[in-house]
């Protein structure tokens, strides 16, 4: 189907209350949505596609069965791995927006326990792999909306980190794809990308997997970025987006946990960097 007819049949069915009169179209049309997840039209990409996607997945309109190939689908080589590693073009659209449909997949899945173990691990290998090589950190792009690499990953982060499948290992290892994304000194963070973090970092702590020497641990490595003897702006920025993430962790763990102890540990890496 042609963008522009798939934006006005998007548009009626906005209109419409988001619904379709043949129960076996929305499957159909869902996977034409997908076929366009990366337009640079925003209000078709983010406005009606992703928002249609979000409406029909909390109303149960895909069977669990369909929801799994949308989740093949989103975390294939055209799709969340589609050009991987380009930075500032267009592409970005396709990886970034086919997580935030992963994500809605996983929130689902999250409530009603349809997917396999293999799928949700694999998944966790997806997007370790997407986020760790995704390099496009833009985050708003004028005339063409949201990118937010940065934040949408995070955001399938946050639901993965909820699934019961995952291992205290499993965790670990997102604690680290997410520090590493923090740390980086190419491009200080503008659009709430701490913040979306900070909320995927709390959902690993609560599943209480992961002990406070751990977390002590894993909050002291942010130290490793600081460098008053070896200035350079790539530092600078690196200190920057830890400073801001730490402060944005501080509260969104208020009141989620009480360990004074790791609160403490934020308080002085914050004074500190």
């Amino acid at each position: 189907m042609k963008e522009d007819i798939l934006k006005i049949k998007l548009i009626q069915i906005k209109e419409n209350n988001y619904e379709i009169n043949f129960d076996d179209l929305y499957y159909s049309l869902a996977l034409d949505m997908l076929k366009h997840i990366g337009t640079t039209d925003a209000i078709l990409r983010d406005d009606l596609i992703y928002n249609i996607f979000a409406k029909w997945i909390s109303q149960n309109r895909f069977s669990n069965q369909q929801l799994q190939t949308f989740l093949e689908i989103c975390t294939d080589n055209d799709h969340l791995m589609k050009c991987v590693g380009n930075e500032n073009d267009d592409t970005v659209f396709t990886r970034t927006f086919s997580a935030l449909v992963i994500a809605l997949i996983i929130y689902s899945h999250n409530q009603k326990s349809f997917l396999p173990d293999n799928m949700i691990f694999q998944t966790k290998d997806s997007i370790t792999e997407y986020y760790t090589k995704e390099i496009d950190l833009r985050g708003y792009i004028g005339n063409k909306g949201w990118a937010h690499s940065v934040a949408h990953g995070a955001d399938v982060i946050d639901e993965l980190a909820q699934c019961k499948t995952l291992s205290k290992k499993d965790l670990q290892e997102l604690l680290v794809i997410l520090k590493l994304k923090i740390c980086q000194g190419e491009y200080v963070y503008i659009d709430g990308e701490p913040d979306r973090i900070s909320i995927a970092v709390r959902s690993i702590f609560m599943r209480g997997h992961i002990d406070r020497d751990t977390i002590l641990e894993w909050l002291e490595s942010f130290k490793n970025y600081n460098s008053r003897e070896n200035w350079s702006i790539e530092l600078y920025h690196q200190k920057i987006n830890s400073t801001n993430f730490l402060k944005s962790l501080y509260f969104t763990l208020k009141g989620s946990i009480e360990d004074v102890i790791v609160f403490d540990k934020i308080q002085y890496l914050i004074s500190n960097l």
